[in-house]
């Protein structure tokens, strides 16, 4: 089975929690317009996007969430700015 995009990831959860578009937006501080292109796969998700929909994507793996976003998770950015020594194993992993 194929993975999942970030998009589709979102809408799942958010289907899964009972959520509308709008009212999954709404509690996110996003427009409806954006979410529902992010799900489409017509719009990149962005970092707030994903850090603010932790509510609704209960059940969904947060690494998988970001790597199909092709996104590092914050804590994992924060950690490879202060220790740039590790870049070169993340491209490894990467590449």
């Amino acid at each position: 089975m194929p993975k999942m995009s970030a998009g589709e990831m979102l809408a799942a959860g958010r289907i899964k929690a009972g959520l509308s578009l709008r009212e999954a937006a709404k509690r996110a501080k996003l427009s409806p317009t954006f979410l529902s292109q992010v799900e489409r796969g017509k719009s990149k998700p962005t970092t707030k996007l994903l850090l603010s929909a932790h509510w609704f994507t209960a059940g969904i793996d947060r690494d998988e969430l970001y790597a199909s976003a092709k996104m590092l998770p914050p804590d994992i950015e924060i950690t490879l700015i202060t220790n740039p020594a590790l870049w070169p194993k993340v491209r490894k992993l990467y590449s």
